[in-house]
């Protein structure tokens, strides 16, 4: 390879051509050997143009197999993942990655019950904790096994046994404290049943709901 002597001219040296561009029609010069269709203000605002329309274009269609293959072979020759996996430049990575953090405090810090309690759309009275913490107590798991118990262990509107049952308040929790551990007031559901009786539609599938009633 030829060294460059100082003073000595480069090759392209006054072979800058010029080009319109055509965002915002300003003749500039380029000594590429392409042909430049944006100047050097403009390319950003190109880029992000041509970015968004080949997402609309591409949008819903997705890679085959074959073209899949191709790529992690691609990949694979250009040594693309040697060089991500090597040890050494992981560990620059994640260093790199630690300082960038370090010192900066994370994004909830001092913000503690900002979205919580009464400034929760779903904010009900503060009910929920009281009623998790009263569901572990001996009171409400004595109540619970004697409705199993009385139910026979099956659903009372479907009948199914064998499964994951739970005991449900005829008259809400929250509306009625005194019947909450009233024998009368409970009755054994199933998951899907308990579901349909308390939101009066079936039961998505795939989900499991209910879990501390």
């Amino acid at each position: 390879m030829a060294r460059f002597i100082k003073g000595q001219k480069p090759w392209n040296y006054g072979k800058a051509k010029k080009f319109l561009c055509k965002i915002c029609g300003i003749k500039f010069k380029n000594k590429s050997h392409g042909k430049p269709k944006y100047c050097g203000n403009c390319i950003v605002e190109a880029k992000i143009f041509i970015a968004r329309k080949n997402a609309q274009v591409n949008k819903g269609k997705h890679l085959t197999d074959e073209r899949k293959k191709a790529i992690g072979e691609s990949n694979k020759k250009n040594g693309v993942w040697k060089i991500l996996f090597r040890p050494d430049i992981r560990k620059v990575a994640l260093e790199n990655s630690k300082k960038k953090r370090m010192g900066k405090p994370t994004w909830n810090k001092g913000l503690k019950g900002y979205m919580g309690g009464e400034k929760n759309a779903n904010w009900k009275g503060g009910i929920g904790p009281l009623r998790h913490r009263e569901m572990g107590r001996i009171e409400y798991k004595e109540w619970r096994g004697k409705v199993f118990e009385r139910d026979n262990y099956q659903c009372i509107m479907c009948g199914k046994i064998k499964t994951y049952l739970q005991a449900d308040h005829i008259k809400s929790w929250s509306d009625y404290p005194n019947l909450r551990y009233d024998l009368k007031n409970g009755r054994t559901l199933c998951m899907s049943c308990h579901y349909f009786v308390t939101f009066g539609r079936e039961m998505p599938q795939g989900i499991k709901w209910g879990k501390f009633i």
